[in-house]
């Protein structure tokens, strides 16, 4: 039983990775020839200063760091600021929205609320960083804000990483993601690495093509 399981387990880990990156090729060409991604990148470089892309640390399978890639949506230095506010304590660093700052650009606002920002993952998926389906990649600082003390966070954290972090999630596709702190989040997130199959990467997929072409309607 348990050789068919480690098979089972094994053959599923070679589809997905196969099917990551052959997907993730195909919407980035796909992007290329709308031309959705070139056009995007040229209104972020005209609109202000500063690098079309903007990369973040956020740890990966295995508690493994890489640089998450997003079109930059706000002004060079924001990101310096709301650090400085966490770190002040006028921010909660577990559950805080970068919605806070008014240093979002035109252009930026609107990627942001459509979700295109997050287009440049795809080339971390291509790389291994990520997958399509999984629990969206965090900061460490989160990480070290809910473990502290706790061995069941810590525990609950570890779970998490066992798999590569992903574009989707349970907690995007669901209809009061506004409205849920980093303990519900991490929870689906526990979620999915228990049942975690291809039926329910495609019904992660499926809701959350249905959440971009009917936002109104989850």
């Amino acid at each position: 039983m348990a050789t068919t399981e480690t098979t089972v387990k094994n053959s599923y880990i070679i589809f997905k990775t196969l099917a990551d990156r052959l997907l993730a090729l195909l919407l980035l060409i796909l992007l290329f020839i709308i031309p959705l991604f070139p056009i995007i990148c040229l209104l972020i470089k005209l609109e202000s200063k500063g690098p079309i892309f903007y990369t973040q640390k956020r740890i990966g399978k295995a508690g493994k760091t890489f640089d998450m890639l997003k079109f930059r949506s706000m002004e060079v230095g924001s990101d310096k600021f709301l650090k400085e506010q966490i770190k002040k304590g006028f921010i909660d660093p577990l559950n805080f929205k970068t919605e806070v700052t008014d240093n979002y650009t035109k252009i930026g606002k609107f990627i942001r609320r459509t979700s295109i920002d997050e287009l440049p993952q795809l080339i971390n998926i291509i790389k291994g960083d990520m997958s399509v389906i999984g629990p969206r990649p965090i900061q460490q600082f989160e990480i070290d804000n809910y473990v502290k003390d706790s061995k069941e966070n810590k525990s609950n954290i570890e779970k998490r990483n066992r798999v590569l972090p992903g574009l989707l999630c349970y907690w995007q596709v669901s209809s009061n993601k506004e409205s849920m702190g980093f303990d519900e989040r991490l929870m689906l997130d526990i979620k999915y690495v228990d049942k975690i199959s291809l039926i329910e990467d495609f019904k992660i997929l499926f809701s959350g093509i249905k959440v971009v072409l009917f936002p109104n309607n989850i």
